[in-house]
């Protein structure tokens, strides 16, 4: 008999979302999400007005591996003029990985503070979350 090649059927990618907003002061909020310490999904941005009450979903997806991942967004160009109309700021309202979703506020966040289920992101710097 001629020997036949094992069938070989590709994983199915991981699916990450992020539910953000922002003030847009002097342009939109710019950040970039790494898992495990590796950039995927490039530069992304928000137009989701956190004052209007607005939010956006961003998906990314990738094959990550099987367990829990570290998650990190890192808000990269904080500009502060005093006020949410004078400041660009970045919001993490919840993070889901393959549909186990942590609120905002379950972040270890470097760059401002927690509250109400969001990761306000206040200075350039990371919100790190463990899914």
């Amino acid at each position: 008999t001629t020997p036949t090649a094992p069938v070989v059927t590709p994983l199915a990618p991981d699916t990450l979302v992020f539910r953000v907003s922002g003030d847009s002061y002097q342009g939109n909020p710019h950040f970039q999400v790494l898992v495990d310490g590796h950039q995927i999904g490039g530069t992304l941005t928000t137009s989701a007005s956190h004052a209007a009450g607005q939010t956006q979903d961003i998906t990314l997806t990738g094959q990550f591996g099987t367990g829990a991942h570290d998650i990190a967004v890192q808000f990269l160009d904080d500009v502060y003029g005093g006020s949410a109309t004078a400041d660009r700021n970045l919001y993490v309202h919840q993070v889901s990985l393959n549909g186990h979703t942590l609120a905002g506020d379950a972040a270890d966040n470097h760059a401002g503070y927690n509250s109400g289920g969001v990761a306000n992101m206040f200075n350039n710097g990371s919100a790190d979350f463990h899914i």
